[in-house]
């Protein structure tokens, strides 16, 4: 049976707020609206695809953003490295745009909380949240591997069995 932890993202929510949460990788946010998937791709310890780091974020002190992982509507998620700890972490980071907007800044420090208060074998670990000049920025425990949409383009639809394994 699977053996990763359940999906969030960073892919089709199980619960609400996942894409925050980042419950293995595959998401939805607290209005039920799906999120792409936020699992690595192989993209050799590089930046890769959009949107680009947020400025606030490069040369940081103790993280070392080192692949884009994945984008949702609240933000991005990117494969980072804290640098005295040399342990990789997931950096969600809320969209530029929405900073401006009160209630999504509000949502997301809703979400941060939340997070920090959760502690369950199948749910990522919140680790830090912090705010850079304009950049808010939630640390998460990083988990390698598949996400569930990854998981259904390659071997199609899940049985009852598998399907609650996964939900587990």
């Amino acid at each position: 049976m699977p053996n990763e932890q359940d999906s969030t993202h960073h892919g089709g929510g199980f619960s609400a707020n996942l894409d925050t949460l980042g419950v293995n990788y595959l998401s939805a946010d607290s209005s039920g609206e799906a999120t792409r998937p936020l699992v690595p791709e192989s993209g050799g310890g590089k930046v890769t695809g959009s949107p680009a780091v947020p400025p606030a974020l490069v040369g940081h002190p103790r993280y070392e953003v080192l692949e884009l992982l994945g984008s949702g509507g609240m933000g991005s998620v990117y494969k980072a490295r804290h640098r005295l700890m040399d342990r990789l972490v997931a950096l969600k980071v809320i969209r530029p745009d929405l900073i401006g907007e009160p209630a999504m800044v509000t949502r997301f420090e809703r979400e941060v909380r939340a997070a920090a208060r959760l502690a369950y074998p199948n749910i990522v670990a919140a680790y830090d949240a912090d705010q850079v000049g304009g950049t808010h920025f939630l640390v998460m425990e990083y988990v390698e591997g598949a996400d569930l949409d990854q998981i259904l383009v390659a071997g199609g639809r899940l049985s009852l069995t598998e399907a609650c394994e996964y939900a587990r």
